[in-house]
């Protein structure tokens, strides 16, 4: 039956999904993936926030474009944490001398899936993860200001706000534009961070099958269908919450920069209203 067309195909699609069943219930079992996902974004948010400082310390003071560069730069390093965890979890070894395959090669293979002792599973493995603990993490906010609660209560007496007072310059107006502002951006993020916090089983799972196929420990697999690269199978888990929190990210400093012209920071614009 191998001589005839298609057979092939659906004999690999099927041994590819087994596979894939195989890796999601190793990895599900053995590791704690949202705790991983957490401290991924956790490094990346960190990171882009500490890029925004030293950016404006360096001098840059144009607030939409040191956004955008933070963003990215955390945005980089959930890559780099996401090729950490790879190695962490046996998936894809910094080098091929460290262990066998989690993925079995060989057309003919049959058997389970072997997986790299640690973890909270004793059993043992065909692969030892060439990385150590990671401390990497997805997007970051990269937005600076001063507390946002305070600013609020000392305008606790201020007059009614209308939309007319915010597109006037009433400071009352610009203080409720402000905090909105902030709203968005924390509404953004944290949507994003919850998303991919509670998908984190899935994506990861499709991210280290991605990346086993295309390093070649599913061979069989392989003929299913053409795979990215391990950072397309990233790109592919986080580009959705990803482009969301970066538009969103753009319209806020936009509008900020808009009706707060000059002003570096959200703590810049604060005091100023104060």
């Amino acid at each position: 039956m191998s001589g005839e067309p298609g057979t092939d195909v659906a004999v690999d699609g099927a041994d590819a999904t087994r596979r894939r069943g195989l890796l999601e219930r190793s990895l599900t079992t053995r590791f704690g993936l949202r705790l991983h996902m957490s401290l991924m974004l956790a490094a990346a948010f960190s990171v882009g926030f500490m890029s925004n400082f030293i950016m404006l310390r360096a001098g840059l003071s144009a607030l939409l474009l040191r956004w955008i560069l933070a963003y990215c730069i955390g945005y980089l390093v959930l890559f780099v944490a996401m090729r950490f965890w790879l190695a962490y979890v046996g998936v894809r070894p910094f080098s091929r001398g460290s262990g066998g395959s989690a993925l079995d090669a060989g057309d003919g293979y049959t058997g389970p899936i072997a997986w790299p002792s640690g973890g909270r599973s004793s059993g043992g493995g065909a692969f030892r993860g060439g990385g150590g603990r990671f401390g990497g993490g997805g997007a970051s906010g990269g937005f600076d200001g001063k507390s946002v609660a305070a600013s609020v209560g000392s305008h606790g007496g201020s007059k009614g706000l209308g939309i007319g007072d915010i597109f006037g310059g009433d400071d009352s107006g610009k203080l409720l534009l402000l905090i909105a502002v902030v709203v968005a951006i924390l509404a953004a993020f944290g949507g994003g961070i919850v998303f991919l916090v509670v998908s984190a089983p899935h994506l990861l799972v499709d991210v280290a099958f991605g990346a086993a196929i295309t390093s070649g420990m599913a061979p069989a697999a392989k003929r299913v269908a053409v795979a990215p690269q391990w950072e397309g199978s990233v790109w592919h888990a986080t580009w959705k919450p990803a482009v969301v929190m970066l538009v969103v990210l753009i319209v806020c400093a936009l509008v900020f920069h808009h009706f707060f012209p000059g002003m570096r920071t959200l703590g810049e614009a604060f005091t100023a209203l104060h």
